[in-house]
């Protein structure tokens, strides 16, 4: 439940980083999705 809510929040934040064109975020966020269970 915890992980969904997680995962849901770092796709919004990569949705964010993709408008801003913001590269970097975009890949911290990528990996920070990996490592959510």
């Amino acid at each position: 439940m915890v992980s969904d809510f997680k995962r849901s929040k770092i796709l919004e934040r990569i949705g964010y980083s993709l408008k801003s064109k913001d590269k970097e975020a975009f890949l911290r966020l990528t990996e920070e999705l990996k490592s959510v269970p």
